[in-house]
């Protein structure tokens, strides 16, 4: 570290640890010496350090050293998920791969691009009067559209209803076929005009009961990150259920959701968000009111079962995120996600490292 970095160190933790020298009763020198060992060790930045409340004496150091840094973070997707390998993870490619093994996945009923756009039938879905004459032959009247290169719950529409030719979407606006057409094609466009077309019509999926009742808005997916460690064992290293808020239709934390951590026995514990500088927990959903933390996750061993027997299929990307949602009749999953985002450990209230991520860890260099 050259002088203006050991400068610029010692002057950034004294700065962002001053709130919690007072609130754990901790001097500065302690902040100091756990921050460069952890820097040293996981190449944990003092924003991280302080971000997790790493300052706390109630913390084993066993604990503290089991914080990933976004530096590790990064490293890790490099390293477990080769570019070259990822395409398998796209939203209409995996589910026609795990359509193979009998893991379930939202049905797709067609895809638009105006290139190679077809129906599962075979037909052509490549411009706008093509498309307008499918959904409105459609037989489900309940159908999810997004884009293939969708992420963080961008350019999604969710259709809930129909009343002869006019489609009403999830937030309760009327569209005809073109407008609805339109409408996919514009938040296409602001969202990922430097991609193909690649529209998907999906199967919607309706959410456990459990869930629909916190919050209806949205389809509140359990979250399963999985690890394939060096002797071919998976790993689960987090699990958490991320809720909308409002009237939102995603429950992607960017789009203003939160998660809670779910224990190994299923049950829901207070939540934290993960983009805030607040630490108060979360125990009742802010927008209906009701109980969170303490609600028992039906088919949470089932959905942590079924993520793992599908991360085994992707033997190439040893590490991902399944988003499953929780059905009346058991768990689907809706999509896998090669970057997983460490921030994840402020709503678990935990570390990711664990012994099996650490072998790998000590072989490369973030």
């Amino acid at each position: 570290m050259n002088p203006f970095g050991a400068f610029r160190f010692l002057h950034t933790t004294y700065r962002l640890g001053r709130d919690d020298r007072q609130r754990f009763g901790v001097s500065y020198l302690s902040q100091l010496k756990e921050l460069y060992t952890l820097r040293r060790l996981n190449g944990l930045e003092p924003y991280e350090y302080f971000q997790y409340r790493l300052s706390d004496p109630a913390l084993t150091w066993e604990a503290k050293k089991a914080y990933l840094s976004y530096n590790q973070a990064c490293a890790l997707h490099r390293e477990l998920s080769p570019l070259d390998d990822r395409a398998i993870t796209s939203k209409f490619l995996s589910e026609r791969f795990f359509d193979w093994f009998d893991i379930p996945m939202p049905r797709t009923y067609g895809i638009y691009d105006p290139r190679f756009g077809r129906t599962a039938d075979g037909k052509s879905l490549k411009n706008a009067q093509e498309f307008c004459e499918f959904i409105k032959n459609l037989e489900a009247d309940k159908f999810v559209l997004k884009p293939i290169a969708s992420s963080k719950g961008a350019g999604i529409t969710v259709i809930l209803g129909r009343e002869e030719s006019v489609f009403i979407s999830a937030a309760g606006e009327r569209y005809s076929p073109v407008q609805l057409f339109e409408k996919c094609l514009e938040g296409w466009k602001l969202t990922y005009s430097h991609t193909s077309y690649g529209l998907l019509i999906q199967e919607f999926i309706q959410q456990h009961d459990v869930l629909h009742k916190i919050n209806p808005h949205s389809l509140n997916t359990l979250r399963v990150i999985t690890f394939i460690n060096d002797r071919d064992e998976v790993e689960v290293l987090a699990t958490e259920v991320k809720f909308g808020v409002g009237s939102s239709m995603t429950d992607n934390v960017s789009q203003g959701g939160f998660a809670a951590r779910v224990d190994e026995n299923g049950i829901l514990r207070e939540a934290f968000p993960e983009n805030s500088d607040s630490y108060q927990p979360i125990e009742k959903h802010p927008t209906s009111g009701l109980q969170i933390a303490g609600i028992k996750l039906p088919y949470f061993a089932e959905g942590v079962a079924l993520a793992k027997r599908a991360q085994l299929h992707i033997p190439q990307n040893r590490t991902l995120a399944w988003d499953i949602a929780i059905t009346d009749k058991g768990p689907v999953i809706i999509e896998a996600n090669v970057f997983w985002g460490h921030t994840i450990q402020i709503a678990i209230g935990r570390g990711l490292i664990t012994p099996g991520l650490r072998e790998v860890l000590d072989r490369i260099t973030w």
